[in-house]
């Protein structure tokens, strides 16, 4: 679980949110996931790498868990 002071909540998300954009700045890419909630990533990070790998198995299981029947 999350710490509760460091928490975000996007309470109505949609599609539009997300996105990638340049982040010259991190010399890589962000990952947007809401408006102030970025992820940045680095070409040749393996822990990136990782992440968006853990990222897209959760969402997978989120999108099965808001298919599934009551």
């Amino acid at each position: 679980m999350t710490s509760a002071e460091n928490r975000v909540v996007i309470r109505a998300p949609h599609a539009g949110m997300v996105r990638v954009e340049d982040a010259p700045e991190a010399g890589g890419v962000a990952l947007v996931l809401a408006p102030g909630v970025e992820v940045l990533l680095q070409p040749g990070d393996l822990d990136a790498a990782a992440y968006l790998t853990r990222l897209a198995a959760a969402i997978a299981t989120a999108r099965g868990r808001l298919h599934r029947p009551a």
